[in-house]
């Protein structure tokens, strides 16, 4: 499977429409009704796991440096040379 993603409401619309009676009435609805409940959403982009001894650096801080991750939870504790903060994950990228 390639992974391409499509916009459930074009779908919807182009299937409202019907074009050119090429889908039965009974196929349309039960793919509408899948449609609507989320069936073929796409998956969550999944965020990379840091945990402590991570080396990382804040995306929005570049100035801050590479850091060393020493506690996580619903945040990450990280020490930048002179600078230790809690910050949110989502911020953070894993240097190599």
């Amino acid at each position: 499977m390639s992974g391409k993603l499509i916009d459930a409401d074009k779908l919807l619309e182009y299937l409202n429409g019907n074009p050119d009676g090429y889908i039965s009435d009974v196929c349309y609805e039960g793919l509408k009704e899948r449609i609507e409940r989320g069936d073929f959403a796409s998956d969550p982009i999944p965020l990379p796991t840091i945990k402590p001894g991570d080396k990382v650096r804040h995306k929005d801080s570049p100035s801050w440096g590479m850091g060393v991750v020493t506690h996580t939870q619903h945040k990450a504790s990280v020490m930048f040379d002179d600078l230790y903060v809690d910050l949110p994950i989502k911020g953070l990228e894993v240097v190599e």
